[in-house]
């Protein structure tokens, strides 16, 4: 989806459109300090705010602990895609700054669950390693799929779940570890809430290296 208003990519466009008349309250949260005015606590996560502070909101979707004191008028957001400290008067500005940012999101959430980036590196001859863990939901799945350019490990390391790999299929639980080639037919669905880590690697690792495929079976 393109980093467009809804307005300029789907309404201006749309031929039959239906108005309603709408009379509640209506307030854009187009930018960090309208959404701050709406909160109904100045923190969220694991945040510490000292004696010595004033108008401060912070969100932070991080685990290790985020600690304000002697500021005033921040916004303060922090997510494992980045951190933005800015003074709430100036928090439009922000949308010039991210317009640039072009980086793999290291946090996501899908059909079948969430995954997050633990650790990506890049050798100076171009290899390059990538750690995910991923969610799946119940009864959920990831695509029957194939890469070109990478080889996959995956380590369960809660739950349980079925393997499917070249044609075959078997059940997998805790501790078991499962080697993935260039090339080869894989995927993984869910039993109970299933967690897993997946190294990559290969090069170049991008999300678009990847072949869907029909399904093995009629029971995923």
């Amino acid at each position: 989806m393109p980093a467009i208003n809804f307005d300029y990519e789907v309404a201006e466009k749309e031929t039959s459109l239906a108005v309603l008349p709408y009379e509640g309250l209506w307030e854009e949260l187009g930018t960090w300090g309208a959404l701050a005015k709406r909160l109904k606590d100045n923190t969220s996560g694991n945040v510490f705010l000292g004696q010595h502070v004033e108008n401060v909101s912070v969100i932070n979707e991080l685990e290790i602990p985020l600690l304000c004191e002697g500021v005033n008028n921040l916004i303060v957001a922090a997510s494992p895609d980045g951190i933005v400290v800015c003074d709430k008067e100036a928090s439009e500005q922000i949308k010039d700054y991210v317009t640039h940012i072009h980086a793999r999101p290291m946090y996501e959430e899908r059909r079948w669950g969430i995954y997050k980036v633990l650790n990506y590196v890049k050798y100076p001859d171009g290899f390059e390693h990538l750690t995910k863990e991923i969610i799946l939901h119940p009864t959920c799945h990831i695509s029957y799929q194939i890469h070109q350019h990478r080889e996959e490990v995956w380590t369960i390391t809660d739950g349980e779940g079925y393997f499917y790999h070249e044609g075959t299929k078997r059940k997998v639980g805790r501790g078991d570890v499962m080697h993935i080639k260039r090339g080869e037919r894989h995927a993984i669905k869910a039993i109970t809430p299933l967690t897993f880590i997946e190294v990559q690697s290969g090069a170049p690792l991008v999300e678009e290296d990847i072949e869907r495929l029909e399904w093995p079976d009629t029971e995923a």
